[in-house]
């Protein structure tokens, strides 16, 4: 059986070589956490909102909400929901730039 390329998101993963060659990415927890992290920051202070509020808008305590924006900790999905919800966006926007966030 022939082995195939992983067709994995670019932005989450590590690009390493694989079998015969062929490109495969790799997620690792860090890598999220970090690229999470990016975009809460960017989405937060895009709409002016410092991090002490969007951790009382969002039920998490300031110091927990400061580690997430750091990348230091694995979130929950309860914790995901919360956040996105606190910012009044859909949940693939912690993500990335959807072509609904862009329309908007």
């Amino acid at each position: 059986m022939p082995l195939q390329t992983l067709n994995l998101p670019s932005i989450y993963g590590v690009d390493i070589s694989g079998a015969l060659g062929q490109p495969v990415f790799m997620l690792t927890k860090d890598k999220v956490a970090k690229k999470l992290a990016n975009r809460l920051r960017q989405l937060r202070q895009s709409r002016g909102i410092s991090q002490e509020n969007l951790a009382i808008e969002s039920g998490l305590g300031r110091s927990y909400y400061w580690r997430v924006e750091q990348g230091l900790i694995n979130v929950t999905l309860e914790t995901l929901v919360r956040l996105a919800n606190a910012l009044k966006i859909d949940m693939v926007d912690l993500f990335e730039k959807s072509s609904a966030s862009k329309n908007r």
